[in-house]
């Protein structure tokens, strides 16, 4: 530390002017300013040592002791005990030569009689680490000598102000060992005054600069006494102007003329009130300067208070501090960086709410590689793809926990196949989206003449009679890929997953790899096929004028087909359920019973001495439980317990159909199929004998498209249970595994398994893991999981900017509905997917820990997988808060004849279980008829 008995301090003592120890922290930031070229008002420091020399030398021992009597534990004890060593201060003046060289350092540097402002400069005021802000005393409009050197010992005193020692004491700074310089500066009579932030602080975006301005001083601004005008300026590339709220002022602070010292507060009168306090051209000039201030201080945001004097050659500006922001935490990216779009209004179907780290990566890895697969069916050239790929790797986002599309590279994958345009109309449509993807992937087909013609040209037809190939072959396809699938399910479905070893388990994952995922061709080409079919049906029909009746032909065409996949474990749990109504003791049984004494009593095989229709019934639900196990809610999410590990749904299941008399049994669809043929009977009267582009039969296109949307959306719904059972085996797998690393003491609890990622567990195990300390890296997640869990929803739709967790993810994006959708008439809109008006209870069951029970009820749900299907007979109909036309519930609901709407924006907030509804399935309304 240098040592050295310097009483002042200008800018030409060179090394003193850094050392904050001598200045303190407002006198260093001005040294520095004054250093960058900024016009700062002319200043002197006093440095710390003459507060030493006065403490030590002028009050002696009795500021010690004031000082070693200081009594933070009550706000009454601070400000006794503190007023006791702030009298301190006022009992004693500076010795005569001190003064005199205090005085005429300031003649000599700032001025003869001018006014002055004596503000303190603690040494850790103004620091990155402690603002002060507040804490500290400032003495403006001195001019006299006595008002100079009595306003530097108010600011020794204010060291210890009450404010100042509460704020040491929260921060658990000592009292002792404080040092407070003291910055006499010019006073500039400001007629507009304010505080500049170079980083936003409201929105806490990095590239904008937030101005707030007051008519007058900036004292009641810094305080918090007096409102002020924003402004907000655009940081980068070059500064502009981007907005401004002005506000109609009431009062403004002013020096005192009548007094002759000090500053008064007063009215602002007439026009002045609704006045601006800047210009646009003033606030991007004050932006500039602000702008290289941060630059000057390496990028860091800085906290800068300025004023605008009104001379005889127009107004100045003057910076009178700047000091670190000491409050920002992560900053928000700027508008003009890369933005991608998320939209969770698909996958939430199958990922709702809070997804593991492993669920997450094992379905991106999928994703990935059934994509790239998809490119090589249709014959997109290699090195499309591999230009692609990294957009084929990052299909899912995963926001707090939350799993979303990634929309932008959805865009560029389909952007690889012919007629983007359409695609992207129908991928929406397919998704659910609510809002159109404002986003077009740049059009590779520029480059002149010949690549458009005879590079670009050639390869779009090459895509389409691949596609056309693999939609007429898909059949056969459907049956090989589903040979494969069989035959590596019936290997390992009955395999020890538990008492096997990790090495072991994970060549068995990569052996499902690479023989199911990495033959995905078919399930993928299908899903395609049922996107653009219903896409082409949906399109036909409002061209063609088909609809009169209201927006629901498309989804009556489509019903009652009798062969959906999905339906099979449902129609499975009725035949077992018809066994137990027809007798009158086991039906007593199943009602009397809770979902846990029944599984105790069907499932662990002591049947011995019940009945045989006991035995039948028990050996048709383990019968159930080997086929259809894996078919539960959340089924797609590994950390979720399949059916077989936790069965009591089945009984809920059970228990409703025994209780309530089912809507939907061996009947069920019935009344769906009398509706689809009325419907295709309505078509074809209207189509005979028209022709499309003046040669082909209009009905036998339109019967083409429906034919391949019925046959696409059938076999989609098949695959999809294949894709459950191997998301079963997969989380056997990883059960396994984390048996065995508990064994191993590498992990707390198998269930900590799905706190880490599926390379993260395998790289453990091969050796080429860049952390060993698993059980730490767990502990961190669940933290940061339990977090998320108790945030709110995040937004169906939102934009990030930059680096994606840099942003406000609680935002939606501009212009997207995510409020409760009703617009005033009382009727609440959705998607139709199956018609029928059914007026009744609602039942609103948002997960598998809510009462299950149903009878006749209305369900109402945020969303539903397959797992959800065995609940749909109990139900009138269904009001479903996500999903699409083609999403499980909705193709569900049209196989049984169930009244369905689907994405109906918060319907699961706007009712309650009990309220009473109206709904038309056909036209999407839901009314309450009384809550």
């Amino acid at each position: 530390m240098l040592v050295l008995k310097k009483f002042v301090i200008t800018k030409n003592d060179n090394e003193l002017t850094k050392n904050i120890k001598f200045v303190g922290g407002k006198g260093a930031n001005l040294f520095s300013l004054s250093g960058f070229g900024v016009n700062v008002p002319a200043f002197i420091v006093l440095s710390t040592e003459l507060f030493d020399y006065y403490v030590n030398e002028i009050l002696g021992g009795s500021f010690n002791k004031a000082v070693s009597e200081l009594d933070c534990s009550t706000p009454a004890a601070i400000a006794k005990t503190g007023s006791k060593l702030r009298s301190l201060f006022k009992s004693s003046h500076l010795p005569k030569d001190v003064s005199d060289k205090i005085i005429k350092s300031v003649r000599e540097n700032i001025g003869d009689n001018v006014f002055c402002a004596v503000r303190s400069s603690a040494e850790a005021e103004d620091s990155k680490e402690f603002s002060y802000a507040g804490q500290l005393d400032s003495f403006l409009f001195c001019k006299t000598d006595s008002e100079i050197l009595d306003a530097v010992l108010g600011c020794f005193a204010s060291g210890f102000s009450d404010r100042a020692i509460a704020y040491r004491n929260v921060k658990s700074i000592p009292n002792t060992g404080v040092k407070v310089a003291v910055v006499i500066q010019k006073m500039i009579n400001g007629a507009v005054s304010g505080v500049a932030f170079t980083v936003n602080p409201i929105s806490k975006k990095y590239d904008e600069i937030l101005i707030s301005a007051v008519p007058g001083l900036g004292e009641g601004l810094v305080s918090g006494e007096l409102n002020s005008d924003q402004y907000v300026c655009r940081k980068f590339p070059a500064v502009s102007f981007i907005n401004s709220e002005v506000i109609e002022k009431s009062e403004k602070i002013i020096f005192d003329v009548e007094k002759g010292y000090g500053t008064k507060r007063v009215n602002v009168e007439g026009a002045d009130a609704k006045k601006a306090c800047l210009s646009t051209e003033q606030a991007l000039a004050l932006a500039v300067i602000c702008k290289n201030i941060e630059a000057n201080y390496q990028n860091k945001p800085q906290d800068i208070e300025w004023t605008i004097e009104y001379g005889e050659k127009g107004p100045v500006i003057y910076i009178l501090q700047a000091r670190p922001i000491t409050t920002l935490d992560v900053l928000r990216p700027s508008a003009l960086e890369y933005k991608t779009i998320w939209d969770n209004s698909n996958i939430v179907e199958s990922y709702s709410g809070i997804t593991s780290p492993l669920t997450f990566s094992f379905a991106l890895n999928a994703y990935h590689m059934v994509y790239v697969q998809f490119c090589e069916v249709l014959k997109v050239p290699a090195e499309k793809i591999i230009e692609n790929d990294v957009y084929f790797a990052n299909m899912l986002g995963l926001l707090h926990g939350r799993v979303y599309y990634n929309i932008k590279n959805w865009c560029r994958l389909i952007s690889v196949l012919p007629g983007y345009n359409y695609n992207r109309r129908f991928m929406e449509q397919m998704m659910g989206v609510k809002q159109k993807i404002d986003f077009t992937p740049a059009d590779t087909s520029k480059g002149g003449f010949f690549k458009k013609y005879f590079v670009e040209l050639p390869r779009l037809m090459l895509s389409g009679l691949a596609l056309a190939r693999a939609f007429f072959t898909i059949e056969s396809r459907i049956k090989d890929f589903m040979s494969i699938y069989q035959r590596m399910f019936d290997k390992y479905h009955k395999y020890d997953f538990q008492n096997s070893q990790p090495h072991k388990l994970m060549d068995i994952y990569y052996e499902l790899e690479n023989t199911v995922l990495r033959n995905w061709k078919a399930p993928i080409i299908n899903d395609f096929m049922a996107m653009i079919f219903f896409g082409l049906l949906k399109l036909l029909i409002d061209k063609w004028g088909l609809d009169a009746g209201g927006n629901s032909l498309h989804n009556e065409l489509v019903a009652g087909q009798g062969n959906v996949e999905s339906t099979l474990p449902m129609r499975k749990l009725q035949e077992i359920a018809g066994i137990i109504k027809n007798d009158a003791a086991l039906s007593e049984v199943f009602k009397n019973n809770t979902e846990e004494n029944l599984k105790e009593m069907f499932i662990s095989g002591k049947l011995s001495e019940n009945p045989d229709s006991y035995k039948k019934v028990s050996a048709m639900i383990l019968e159930y439980l080997d086929e259809f196990g894996f078919r539960s809610m959340n089924e797609l999410k590994l950390e979720v317990p399949s059916l077989t590990e936790k069965p009591q749904f089945l009984f809920s299941i059970l228990k409703n159909y025994v209780s309530a008399n089912s809507r939907h049994d061996e009947q069920a669809g019935e009344k769906e199929r009398e509706i689809r043929t009325a419907a295709e009977k309505a078509v074809g009267e209207k189509l005979a004998g028209k022709k499309f582009l003046f040669v082909f039969s209009k009905q036998r296109l339109f019967d083409f498209i429906v034919r391949y949307t019925k046959k696409a959306v059938a076999f989609r719904e098949y695959q999809r249970f294949a894709r459950t059972k191997m998301f079963g085996l997969a989380r056997m797998i990883f059960v396994g595994i984390g048996r065995q690393f508990c064994k191993l003491n590498v992990i707390n609890d198998y269930n900590d398994i799905f706190y880490l990622n599926k390379d993260e567990i395998f790289s453990f195990i091969a050796g080429t893991s860049t952390i060993q300390n698993l059980k730490g890296l767990i502990e961190l997640r669940k933290s940061e999981y339990a977090a998320f869990e108790k945030m709110e929803d995040l937004p169906d739709r939102l934009e990030t900017y930059g680096s994606v967790y840099c942003n406000d993810l609680t935002v939606a994006s501009e212009g997207y509905q995510n409020n409760i959708n009703a617009d005033g008439s009382g009727e609440i809109k959705g998607t139709c997917c199956c018609p029928g008006i059914v007026r009744g209870r609602v039942k609103v069951i948002l997960n598998p820990s809510d009462d299950m029970s149903l009878n006749g009820e209305i369900l109402v749900a945020a969303r539903t997988d397959p797992g959800w299907v065995p609940l749909f007979p109990s139900a009138a109909g269904l009001l479903i808060e996500r999903g699409s036309i083609l999403s499980h519930s909705a193709i569900v609901a049209r196989e049984l004849g169930l009244p369905a709407i689907v994405g109906i924006t918060n319907i699961t907030k706007i009712l309650k279980t009990g309220d009473i509804v109206e709904m038309d399935g056909a036209k999407g309304i839901v009314r309450i008829v009384r809550e």
